[in-house]
């Protein structure tokens, strides 16, 4: 009997014991996250001012090249589409961001906003990587595409496809980090376990 009594007062502190590192744990990696997200949000905001740049300089130069790319008309109409869109997208998401606030209306819309750039992006691939490669003299009629709008197209979308690849191969590494940590408390919580688990039956 006192046996079964030590044991059931030792199961309450093991699992306290249990739950106190369990929630020590969760503090510390919330308090990652945060410092994680301070070091990176700079970083972000560096980018979005880039991005509102380069679409501002993609409807310069695809209005500027209406008409003088007869090898794909729909290049100058991209550049200025992608442009424009992205540009409104991104100042939406800036206004956001400067304001602090989480505005439903204003999430909405930078969600269709996004998801027109989305399909231009993948109507201008298909423009841009069937005409190459162009002829950048005018006098070759039919083959011809302004060097600037062309070029400027098509490192464009080259650099986006890049990234995204870049951005899938991040997000697998970090989905592997993450099952790899938690396989790793897992093992520690059990053999925590088991050891609590010995030193109760030694007590008994």
């Amino acid at each position: 009997m006192e046996g079964q009594r030590a044991s059931s007062q030792q199961e309450p502190a093991g699992n306290a014991s249990a739950e106190e590192a369990g929630s020590t744990r969760t503090r510390i990696a919330q308090a990652r996250v945060v410092r994680v997200k301070e070091k990176v949000e700079p970083g972000l905001n560096v980018s979005l001012i880039l991005a509102i740049f380069i679409n501002f300089a993609m409807i310069i130069v695809g209005s500027f090249a209406f008409g003088k790319c007869p090898v794909e008309p729909y290049i100058p109409l991209y550049l200025v589409a992608v442009g424009a869109v992205g540009f409104l997208a991104k100042c939406t998401t800036a206004a956001r961001k400067m304001s602090n606030v989480q505005y439903a209306e204003s999430t909405k819309i930078e969600a269709v906003l996004f998801s027109v750039e989305a399909m231009f992006f993948v109507l201008g691939s298909f423009w841009v990587y069937n005409a190459y490669p162009p002829s950048y003299d005018p006098n070759d009629g039919a083959k011809y595409c302004q060097r600037t709008a062309y070029l400027f197209a098509f490192i464009y979308i080259s650099i986006s496809y890049a990234l995204l690849l870049a951005a899938i191969a991040g997000v697998l590494c970090f989905l592997f980090c993450i099952c790899f940590v938690v396989a790793t408390i897992k093992d520690e919580d059990a053999e925590a376990n088991l050891r609590e688990n010995e030193h109760a039956t030694e007590q008994i």
